[in-house]
C-alpha cells in the first residue's frame, strides 16, 4: 500500500484540521493484565450502585449507566459476559477486547465504570500540575490519552456491547475539563486511510502511533515551539498482526499490522538505559523494562528535546520519534504502578528539555493519577 509524499507543514495542517487539538472535538511487552479497581469512578463490577450527585452530573438522559437504566444495564452486561465465558469477547470483523481481568477494560469501554466528578478533578489536578513543573523549567507540556481499541472502534465492539455504551472516563474529563493540555488523537486514528490498531492487540499500530506523534508535534508547532521536524512519510507497509490473545486459544488474525516507512534511512541512536548502553540494532525503541532510558540521535531532524512520560503505547514509536527529536528522555509515568513515579520538577530543572510529554493508555485512567 502506498502514501502520497505530504510536507511536513501540509501533514501538521492535515492533523489540526482534523480535530487533534487541545479539548475534546508492542510485540516486545506481555500485555499487562492487572485488575486493579479504578479510583474515584462510579459504578463497580459486582453491583448496582446507586449514583452519586457528582457521578450522575449531566449524565445523558439515554445514558445505559445512569440511575434509571442502570440495573437493566447490569443484567445485560453480566448475562453476555456470562455467556461468552472467556477473558475476552469477540466483536466484529474479528475484534477482540480484553474483558474486566484487564485493567477492568470493558467496563470502561461501555462506561459501566467511569470517573465521577472528583475523579475528574484529581486527573485535571495533576495535569495541571504537570503543565506548571514543566512550564518553570521552560519547558510546553501536553498530554496524550492513547484512545483504547474500543474508543476508536467502538462500532467494533459486539451488539449487545454498543447498545449498553455511555459516556467514558476520558469524555467525562474532557467535558469537565475542557480547557486542560490534551492533544486529541481520536479523530485522526479514527478517519486514517490505513488501519491504526491490530484486531488482536490493544495498542495502536506503528502507523497509529506515528499518526498520533504527528498530531502532537502540529499541536505544538500550532502553538509556536520550534525544532520538532517530521520525516517524510512515503509508504506504509503491511506486516503479520500481533496476537494478545495467542496464549487463550484465538488463532492469529491476517496481516494488518500498518508500519510507516520513512524517507532515507533511519538513522542510528544510542540508547541508554538503567544498566548502561542497549544494542545498537534497537533503533530507537525503548520497552518499558529499558527505562528510565536516554536517546541521543545526531542525524535527527529537529532540535527540540524531549521529556517522555509513557507506557507501553508508545514503545513502537519511538524510531519516529528519534527521527524527530535529538536527545528524549523516557520514564515511566508510573499511573497503575505501571514503574516509579518520576520527579518531574526535578527532571525538568536538571535535563531541561523544550518539551514534556505525558502519553498514557486510556484504560488507566481508571486507576487515578499517581498518589
Amino acid at each position: 500500500m502506498s502514501q502520497p509524499r505530504r510536507t511536513v507543514a501540509a501533514l501538521a495542517l492535515l492533523l489540526v484540521a482534523a480535530g487533534c487539538s487541545a479539548g475534546d472535538p508492542a510485540p516486545d511487552e506481555a500485555p499487562d493484565r492487572s485488575a486493579a479497581a479504578p479510583a474515584r469512578t462510579s459504578g463497580t463490577t459486582d453491583a448496582p450502585a446507586d449514583a452519586s450527585p457528582e457521578a450522575a452530573d449531566a449524565l445523558a438522559a439515554d445514558d445505559p449507566w445512569g440511575p434509571e437504566r442502570r440495573a437493566a444495564s447490569e443484567a445485560a452486561f453480566t448475562e453476555a459476559v456470562a455467556a461468552a465465558g472467556t477473558s475476552y469477547v469477540v466483536g466484529e470483523d474479528g475484534f477482540h477486547f480484553f474483558g474486566d481481568d484487564h485493567n477492568l477494560n470493558l467496563s470502561q469501554a461501555v462506561g459501566r465504570v467511569r470517573l465521577d466528578a472528583a475523579g475528574a478533578q484529581e486527573w485535571a489536578t495533576y495535569l495541571t500540575d504537570l503543565q506548571a513543573q514543566a512550564e518553570a523549567g521552560g519547558a510546553e507540556f501536553r498530554a496524550v490519552i492513547a484512545p483504547a481499541k474500543w474508543d476508536v472502534h467502538r462500532d467494533q465492539l459486539p451488539a449487545w456491547a454498543r447498545e449498553l455504551s455511555g459516556e467514558t472516563s476520558a469524555q467525562v474529563l474532557r467535558r469537565l475539563h475542557p480547557d486542560l493540555p490534551l492533544v486529541d488523537v481520536r479523530t485522526v486514528l479514527r478517519d486514517a486511510p490505513y488501519p491504526t490498531y491490530d484486531p488482536l492487540d490493544s495498542h495502536w499500530t506503528p502507523y497509529g502511533g506515528w499518526l498520533a506523534w504527528a498530531a502532537v508535534v502540529a499541536d505544538l508547532a500550532a502553538a509556536g515551539v520550534e525544532g520538532l521536524e517530521l520525516p517524510e512519510l512515503v509508504d506504509v507497509e503491511t506486516v503479520p498482526s500481533v496476537n494478545e490473545l495467542a496464549a487463550e486459544g484465538v488463532p492469529d488474525a491476517p496481516p494488518v499490522r500498518t508500519v510507516p516507512v520513512f524517507a532515507g534511512e533511519q538513522p542510528p541512536s544510542e540508547v541508554t538505559g538503567p544498566d548502561g548502553a542497549l544494542p545498537a540494532s534497537a533503533g530507537g525503541i525503548v520497552a518499558l523494562g529499558a527505562m528510565p532510558a536516554e536517546t541521543r540521535t545526531p542525524g535527527a531532524l529537529g532540535t527540540a528535546e524531549v521529556l517522555l512520560l509513557r507506557d507501553s503505547m508508545l514503545t513502537l514509536v519511538s524510531p519516529a520519534i528519534v527521527r524527530t527529536s535529538p536527545r528524549t528522555l523516557q520514564h515511566s509515568h508510573g499511573i497503575a504502578g505501571t514503574g516509579p513515579v518520576p520527579d518531574v520538577g526535578a527532571l525538568v530543572t536538571e535535563e531541561r528539555p523544550d518539551v514534556v510529554l505525558l502519553v498514557l493508555a486510556e484504560r488507566y485512567l481508571g486507576a487515578g493519577p499517581p498518589g
